[in-house]
């Protein structure tokens, strides 16, 4: 089974493989539920070789400088209560923090940025995740597993109301209890992938830029 085959048999609530090709910075999205995902103009390679082995799949290589991709939350995902994310790709090499996938970022308020969930290295390296509890509360994972390698990896987070669990290359890495699940992030560029943002009301500005390849991610209302 193909890598796409596996992710649409789970029922993504959206779905990005960066087949994105040279003239467009639009990249559909593959679930089919219409969450369409927007590049910036820089900071960017199209058309590369892509990690999955799928026939006629690409990758986008992020440059670590300023390229950024966004798209907005869907509402299954705003009112769930069990969410993962999916992402597979490379880290080339890490300057600051970087975001790899982040969804249900809330720009609500004055650098509210607790609620939704992440996946993304730290400054110096440390791959984490977290997930915002009921509270608003983060409820944070960091594995002891270096991916800034340059090397092709499989990467998910999981919340299911009661653990936050992080998986690396198909195996389970490590976990954290978390009291339930706040996504209420719903509204316009509320997903990033390859870089995070930053609110200052009513400034946004983009930060946390990958150096690597992005060749599949998802989000799922299901953990």
């Amino acid at each position: 089974m193909t890598f796409e085959a596996e992710v649409l048999a789970d029922s993504p609530a959206c779905y990005w493989q960066h087949r994105v090709t040279g003239g467009s910075n639009i990249e559909a999205d593959a679930s089919g539920n219409g969450v369409n995902l927007e590049l910036s103009l820089s900071g960017w390679t199209p058309d590369q070789p892509s990690l999955s082995g799928d026939p006629g799949d690409f990758a986008v290589q992020f440059l670590g400088t300023d390229g950024w991709s966004k798209a907005t939350t869907p509402a299954v995902v705003s009112n769930a209560t069990t969410v993962t994310l999916e992402w597979a790709g490379t880290v080339d090499a890490i300057v600051d923090s970087a975001v790899l996938i982040w969804a249900a970022y809330d720009q609500s308020g004055l650098g509210s940025q607790f609620s939704g969930a992440a996946i993304y290295l730290e400054n110096a390296g440390d791959l984490s995740a977290y997930v915002c509890d009921v509270n608003g509360d983060v409820q944070k994972v960091t594995s002891a597993i270096n991916i800034v390698d340059g090397q092709p990896h499989h990467l998910a987070v999981t919340a299911d109301g009661t653990t936050i669990r992080l998986y690396v290359d198909g195996a389970e890495d490590v976990t954290a209890p978390c009291n339930g699940l706040k996504m209420t992030g719903g509204q316009t560029d509320s997903i990033f992938v390859g870089s995070g943002a930053l609110i200052w009301n009513p400034f946004f500005s983009y930060s946390y830029f990958q150096n690597g390849k992005a060749d599949e991610t998802a989000v799922y209302a299901s953990a």
